[in-house]
């Protein structure tokens, strides 16, 4: 089944959860209907993120108003109006739509050379349907699911965020840094993920002028490199350069980066917050993290793989692990909204994995450092050190200055990892280095990508070298992309029923509150 009928049947079948949503749930006025009156001096105090979801909405709102009007149809017919809350949720709602076409997009040019022998000769149509399934799995991820039916700046944050990066893969630099503007317009943590964007971009040109190779790159050769091409790369991410400064400026301004209620929100050191991440992410991506042990050990042998990922797993342990205890010992922290809000999920982790024992965190301590571990080493089967190395340092400075487990913090870079390790053929897909693009000569550039994700007809070479000393039987690859289909249904799957379980209380199992306000649970 293609993209466009698979977008089709998700935006039906979203209208209709949509309108559930609204039966059970029901409207309560918002901000952004006084900005559909132009009322754009309207602010919550509560409200900590930059109004360009608000914004962004009203302007959608005028130009469907115009149309309206150019239709000949009633300003209020039925009981829907324009500026409703319905309305307002229903554009989210198409706004998650969009993000599956962005997320086929994205994986449709990250693993368009990671493919078996079998796979290509099974032809478009197996492909394609591959590339759904794999489109899927970050459009179901169910904590950012749940908020497509409310109306919560996840949605388009994430769309904003992941057509930056879909731009600057495409090697539309400037529309990718204006794009930028309206993903920190969304949510002011944007601004690190699109200095990511803007990193990889820069890590890609280096690759570039290495022939394409990415064995011996470092820290250090990045530097010399960035500092010798100083001028054009500062001429080429011009639009990110604006956005920091601006940004730098407005912080000065604000002395900070949060707007509103600064007395719940201001940033403090939560290291464990990133530990909690690596456990949360692990846990969801648990099926090829242990197709990855599979694989390896059909390649090169279980003595091999125990050997090497044990002394590996032991060095590390004996490094990390008494830093991960100091920092659980001084940096765990339970926000007030964590021990008071019962309506979300992480109040009862909280209260069943935490606050039992107050000696349950230390336990903790190994299941952090495996989580960590094996999301290493997965990241390291696709994507390069260098890219790694930035991944990891963004979510750190994006996760551990937050004081309030949330885990709709936790969407974007899970995001990040869930699409650059997905079951494929042996090889690095790296973003950072292999681009596509819509103009003929990038077109021309791509064809020289290799499976390994190297660019230049150097790593072209080498990828052919390479397939040809260590060719792939047919029933080797056949088994591979039944192992690899396996794992994309199994976490489909998994997503699929989380949903439906999330969705399911938080329509039908509402509960009082002590006032008589009626709650529900959500993320």
């Amino acid at each position: 089944m293609g993209a466009w009928w698979v977008g089709t049947l998700l935006l039906g079948g979203y209208a209709a959860l949509a309108g559930i949503t609204d039966h059970y749930v029901g409207s309560q006025p918002y901000m952004t209907e006084r900005y559909c009156r132009g009322e754009f001096w309207v602010w919550d105090p509560m409200i900590t993120t930059f109004p360009g979801l608000y914004f962004i909405f009203a302007l959608l709102f005028k130009v469907a108003d115009a149309v309206r009007q150019a239709a000949g149809l009633h300003h209020n017919y039925g009981a829907w109006s324009l500026c409703s809350v319905e309305a307002m949720r229903g554009m989210n709602t198409l706004f998650g739509v969009l993000n599956f076409f962005l997320f086929y997009q994205l994986v449709a040019m990250l693993y368009h050379h990671n493919q078996t022998s079998s796979s290509l000769r099974a032809g478009r149509g197996y492909r394609s349907a591959q590339r759904v399934l794999m489109a899927l799995l970050p459009h179901l991820f169910p904590v950012q699911f749940f908020f497509y039916f409310l109306y919560y700046t996840d949605t388009v944050s994430t769309f904003f965020v992941f057509l930056c990066y879909y731009l600057s893969l495409c090697d539309r630099t400037t529309l990718s840094g204006l794009v930028g503007f309206l993903a920190v317009a969304c949510r002011q943590t944007n601004i690190v993920w699109v200095c990511f964007i803007a990193f990889s971009m820069v890590l890609r040109q280096y690759y570039k002028s290495r022939g394409g190779s990415d064995g011996a790159a470092s820290t250090l050769g990045l530097l010399r490199f960035a500092v010798q091409n100083s001028r054009s790369i500062c001429a080429r991410l011009w639009t990110f350069l604006v956005l920091a400064a601006s940004f730098l400026v407005f912080v000065y301004l604000n002395e900070g980066i949060v707007i509103g209620d600064r007395t719940q929100h201001s940033p403090r050191l939560h290291f464990v917050q990133l530990f909690y991440f690596l456990a949360f992410t692990a846990a969801w991506v648990w099926p090829r993290l242990l197709l990855g042990v599979v694989g390896g050990v059909r390649r090169r042998g279980w003595s091999v793989i125990v050997k090497h990922n044990a002394v590996h797993f032991v060095i590390g342990a004996v490094a990390t692990l008494p830093i991960i205890l100091y920092l659980i010992h001084n940096y765990t922290y339970a926000h007030p909204y964590l021990l008071a809000d019962n309506r979300h999920y992480p109040f009862y982790v909280w209260k069943n994995f935490f606050r039992r024992n107050e000696n349950f965190k230390y336990a903790y301590s190994l299941v952090y450092y495996a989580a960590g571990f094996a999301l290493w080493k997965l990241l390291g089967t696709k994507v390069s050190p260098l890219w790694r190395l930035a991944y990891f340092a963004c979510t750190a400075v994006v996760l551990v200055p937050a004081s309030l487990l949330e885990f709709r913090y936790f969407i974007i870079p899970f995001l990040f990892l869930l699409l650059h390790t997905m079951p494929s053929a042996p090889g690095l897909i790296d973003a950072s280095v292999c681009c596509a693009s819509s103009s003929s000569s990038s077109a021309r550039h791509t064809a020289t990508c290799t499976k390994d994700g190297s660019g230049g007809r150097a790593g072209q070479g080498r990828g052919e070298k390479d397939r040809r000393k260590k060719p792939r039987s047919d029933g080797a690859g056949a088994l591979l992309d039944k192992a690899n289909l396996a794992c994309l249904a199994v976490e489909c799957l998994t997503f699929v029923a989380v949903n439906a379980a999330t969705l399911y209380i938080f329509a039908l199992r509402p509960f009082a509150w002590p006032s008589g306000e009626v709650a529900r649970i959500m993320w």
